[in-house]
């Protein structure tokens, strides 16, 4: 992978890192990915609002966070009549998913977390 990639990986990991974010991105996954200019199902700016952050309007923190995703290249923007629909961006989800199937990463192995014997709590013998 070349640092450019290696960018652009953090850069979506980074927008995903906020709760708010991860949801919104989720709803508009939900709603079907599609290519630039095929924005016929995309939820708009209100919708991914309502449907994610409860907001019957439209607020600056719902613009912020939709801005960081689209500033990361998760999302695209369009502006539709007096809308503007939100829709992923699927290169961007090649970019994380091949990222995440790489080998090396596929092949971790967590270890599970050692347990503690009730017999070494508490015995000062």
């Amino acid at each position: 992978m070349h640092t450019v990639e290696h960018e652009e990986v953090a850069k979506a990991f980074k927008a995903l890192g906020d709760q708010t974010r991860l949801k919104m991105f989720e709803y508009i996954c939900a709603c079907g990915c599609c290519s630039e200019g095929e924005l016929a199902r995309t939820p708009t700016v209100g919708e991914v609002a309502e449907q994610v952050l409860g907001q019957t309007q439209t607020s600056s923190t719902a613009s912020f966070h939709l801005k960081e995703l689209r500033q990361a290249g998760l999302i695209h923007m369009e502006k539709r009549g007096k809308y503007i629909c939100c829709c992923v961006r699927p290169e961007a989800l090649l970019l994380v998913q091949n990222f995440l199937s790489r080998p090396g990463l596929t092949e971790l192995q967590i270890a599970p977390k050692p347990t503690e014997s009730p017999t070494s709590q508490g015995d000062n013998t």
